[in-house]
This record gives structure tokens, C-alpha cells and sequence, in this order.
């Protein structure tokens, strides 16, 4: 996953606040590795063998001149104590903070994205699938913004995992390489199933997006249908479009379940038989042992929530590369128009079309072709013929939604470019 790609589309959407979010968790993290600290201190109290956490700790106490095991003693509870109260406000005001940048986002997004669409040139907007407009709009806009919880989830548990690792590595640093080392093949393989989960993620918002197109189209249609007895031709491709989304969404299922936990009792095993080295090879206290198989098992569970939040963001991705090109293609058939330089018509005067012809840009040949008329004030005009003959491009042409390829069209003497 490209972190600096979706962090710089996140700090924009939430107008670049997304930073202090992440200031608060470290503080979070700050606080609970001195509680950590304290309590490790407690738990080893009074043993002869120290490590480097303990050493820093007991020169600490010296610094601030306490004497008897009573005040030490009591200045680490303390400690621990504060510092994991710290801790707990700091997250739960960090889960609020976080709640309110993902509804900043959906503001952000929502407005914004229907304000280009109405800009963005008709003729390209009549090209578009219904369904899947609606349905990124509605639908795939609230899990983009759902998606920021899942992204910042990401980052806790890693900030966290490497709070976890960082201090049994303070304790033994020779046993934390070999874990780091032990834990590649599972990288590896998390990867894979990370690639195959957004594929599929993507997929599934395209086949929900054709599923939505039909069912707005049967929705419009249904007096037709019904009085035409023709819904057995709709039904069965409803039918197939549903059974593709249900298929996608199991084998997305089985790909997070694998990632997120078809790996953990792998990392438990590993765990295990390190702590046997370190007792019984290396001759480590079995307190020390114990401790180190905390911070760990404490580590590996990060470590394996991490893939879960990066499932659950990978179902997200889809929406947003959806999202991401729906707006490149809005902005790339937007109507370039100097909102400055436009003026206001009079509609007391004429419409008037000069040599104008129109073409559709998928279209080969020209749906109208040198028209040359003339629309009366205070009157009323009827355009009568058949079906493709052009009169729908011509009321569109009247109403400003399409522009002429060639001729002009003038209203009150005012060119519809001015206007």
C-alpha cells in the first residue's frame, strides 16, 4: 500500500489536520512505554539481575533522591498508574478526534463531488451509467470516508507493535533480530493476500455499481414492464449481477480471514519456542523470560491487527480508486467556462441559430446539420419527428446543456458562449 499516496489524499480532505491526529497517538504510546517501564521495574524490584529499562528507571529514582524501598516502590505504582490514565483519556480523546476528521471528510467529499458533476459538460454526463454514478455518489463516497478509520487504525497498531518491540528489544536485542528475521515469509505472504483482497475489492464496487444501474432502470421502467410482461428479460441479469457481488464478497471474506489470522499461531509459535531459548540456552531469569514473552505477545497482537485494519482498508481501496477516477473524468470533461466574463441575457428578444451543426463525440455523423432558425419571442415552438431525428439535441442546444460543433446560437443578440 502506498501510505504517502492515500496520507497526502487524506490530509487534504481533512484540511490538513490529519498530523495532530497522530501527534495524540504518539503521546498515547509515550505514555503507556513509561507505565511499561514502571511496571516492569516493579515486577523485577529488588532483583539482582538489571536490564537496560530497569538501569535507566533506578537512575531516575537516584536523580530525584529517593532513599527507602517504601518511596521507590511507590513512585513506580504511582507512575504506572498516571501514566496509564494519561494514556486512556489521550486514546479515547484520540478515537473522537479521529470520528470527527472522518465526518470532516464526508463534508469534504460529498458537496464537492456533486458540484462537479453539475459543472462537468452534459454531453459527457449523458454517457454515463446512471447506476454508477448514483451509486459512487451515495454509496462508495460514505466508505471512502469510513475508510480513514481503517487507514489510521493502521498506523495506531503499527506505532503501537513497534512500542512493543522497541522495549523487549531495550532487554534483548539478539532475540527481537531473530523474530524480525523469523517474521519475513509471513510479510510475504500478507502481501500476496493484500494484493488479491483490493483486486477483488475492486471488482465488487464495479459489479455493484452495474447491479445499481439495473435496478434504477427497472425502477423507472417498471410501468412498462409490467404492462409489457417483459420483466423476464430484466430479472435473470439480476440475477447473475447478484450472484457475482455474493461470490466477490466470500472470497474477499476468506482472503482477510486468512491474512488477519491464518498466521497467528504461527507468530505464537515462534514466540514460544524463543522463550525456551532464552531460558533454558541462554540461561535468562525466567521473570526477565516471562516479561520479554509480555511485550511480545503484547507485539503479535498488534502485529496481527494490522493485517485485519489493512483488509478492511483494502475493501475500502476499491471505493476510492472508483472515486479517484469518477473525479478525473469529471475534471477532464468539465465546462471551461470564465464564470467572470459571462453576462447575464435578456429574454425579451429572439433565439436565433446560424449554420448551426451538432455531433456527438462518439458519434460518426452530425445529428444536425446547418440548421438556420429563428424562435420568436413570447412564443411557442413545436418540434415534431421521429424518433432520432435530433429533437432532444435541439432543445438541448436551446437550453445552453449542448454546445454547437459548428454555427452560433444567439439569444437577444447575445452569443450562448457570453451568457
Amino acid at each position: 500500500m502506498n501510505y504517502i499516496k492515500y496520507f497526502k489524499f487524506y490530509m487534504k480532505l481533512t484540511r490538513g489536520k490529519l498530523p495532530i491526529l497522530f501527534v495524540i497517538n504518539i503521546v498515547a504510546i509515550l505514555s503507556q512505554m513509561v507505565a511499561a517501564g514502571a511496571f516492569l521495574t516493579v515486577i523485577q524490584y529488588q532483583n539482582a539481575t538489571q536490564n537496560r529499562i530497569t538501569t535507566i528507571v533506578y537512575d531516575l529514582m537516584s536523580m530525584i533522591h529517593l532513599q527507602t524501598d517504601g518511596q521507590k516502590l511507590a513512585f513506580l505504582l504511582i507512575s504506572a498508574t498516571i501514566a496509564f490514565f494519561i494514556s486512556s483519556i489521550i486514546l479515547m480523546f484520540s478515537m473522537a478526534y479521529s470520528a470527527y476528521l472522518q465526518s470532516l471528510i464526508y463534508i469534504e467529499l460529498q458537496p464537492e463531488s456533486i458540484k462537479k458533476l453539475v459543472g462537468s459538460d452534459f454531453e459527457f454526463f449523458q454517457t454515463q451509467n446512471v447506476g454508477a454514478v448514483t451509486n459512487i455518489i451515495v454509496q462508495q463516497i460514505r466508505v471512502v470516508a469510513q475508510s480513514f478509520k481503517q487507514y489510521t487504525d493502521i498506523i495506531l497498531n503499527t506505532l503501537f507493535a513497534l512500542m512493543y518491540i522497541v522495549l523487549p528489544f531495550l532487554l534483548n536485542p539478539v532475540l527481537c533480530l531473530i523474530m524480525l528475521a523469523s517474521a519475513f515469509p509471513f510479510l510475504c505472504f500478507m502481501k500476496i493476500a493484500n494484493k488479491k483482497s483490493q483486486e477483488l475489492s475492486v471488482q465488487n464496487v464495479g459489479e455493484i455499481s452495474r447491479l445499481n444501474a439495473i435496478i434504477i432502470q427497472m425502477v423507472a421502467n417498471l410501468k412498462y414492464l409490467k404492462s409489457t410482461s417483459t420483466d423476464d428479460r430484466v430479472l435473470p441479469r439480476l440475477a447473475v449481477s447478484t450472484h457475482k457481488i455474493a461470490e466477490l464478497i466470500r472470497k474477499v471474506a476468506f482472503w482477510s480471514a486468512l491474512s488477519s489470522y491464518g498466521m497467528m499461531p504461527f507468530a505464537i509459535a515462534l514466540i514460544a519456542v524463543l522463550i525456551y531459548w532464552q531460558i533454558f540456552v541462554l540461561g535468562i531469569p525466567m521473570t526477565e523470560a516471562l516479561v520479554t514473552l509480555a511485550f511480545l505477545y503484547a507485539a503479535s497482537q498488534k502485529i496481527m491487527a494490522i493485517p485485519s485494519s489493512y483488509q478492511k482498508f483494502l475493501t475500502s481501496a476499491g471505493s476510492i480508486l472508483v472515486y479517484e477516477e469518477f473525479i478525473d473524468k469529471i475534471n477532464a470533461n468539465s465546462e471551461n467556462s470564465d464564470q467572470k466574463n459571462l453576462r447575464k441575457p435578456s429574454f425579451s428578444g429572439n433565439i436565433v441559430f446560424k449554420n448551426v451543426s451538432f455531433k456527438y463525440k462518439a458519434g460518426k455523423e452530425p445529428v444536425l446539420k446547418n440548421i438556420s432558425l429563428t424562435i420568436l419571442s413570447n412564443s411557442s415552438v413545436a418540434f415534431v419527428g421521429g424518433s432520432g431525428a435530433g429533437k432532444s439535441t435541439l432543445v438541448n442546444l436551446i437550453t445552453g446543456l449542448l454546445k454547437p460543433t459548428e454555427g452560433e446560437i444567439l439569444i437577444s443578440d447575445l452569443p450562448y458562449y457570453q451568457i
